[in-house]
């Protein structure tokens, strides 16, 4: 019963992490830009992007929350056990939670980029990420 519990507690953590990312997203994007006179955008600004930084904001959001947790799993394990392995994961997510951070449209925009232009190639990555972790942290919870 305990670890449904645990898993339970998880999957909310997820989908609201999933939720949360979709919101900010949405919420911190600037407006589409406007043709310039003459008409037409520019090369690689494509105002029809935005559902797409909503997705991103909501998997990359996923992936800073599934690592937080394997990070504090890991970093558990490693005080139990002293394994090199173990210290290996730990820096592994560490590496993953940055790559989930720097690659959020949130702090992108926080930063003053603008996300747009790569079509459904810019949360694919991040989708593997999810699905990577995701297993990682099903088997760390066996």
């Amino acid at each position: 019963m305990k670890k449904n519990a645990v898993l339970a507690i998880m999957l909310v953590l997820v989908i609201s992490s999933a939720i949360l990312g979709a919101a900010l997203s949405n919420a911190v994007r600037p407006p589409a830009p406007r043709p310039p006179p003459g008409g037409g955008f520019p090369e690689g600004v494509d105002p029809n992007d935005s559902p797409l930084v909503m997705v991103k904001g909501a998997i990359s959001t996923m992936n800073i929350t599934i690592a937080l947790m394997l990070i504090a799993l890991y970093v558990r394990l490693y005080q139990e056990l002293r394994s090199r392995f173990t210290l290996g994961l730990i820096v592994v997510m560490c590496s993953l939670l940055l790559y989930s951070a720097t690659s959020s449209p949130v702090m992108q925009l926080f930063f003053g980029y603008r996300p747009y232009g790569m079509g459904p190639f810019f949360f694919i990555p991040d989708l593997f990420a999810t699905v990577a972790m995701g297993f990682l942290l099903y088997l760390s919870l066996e």
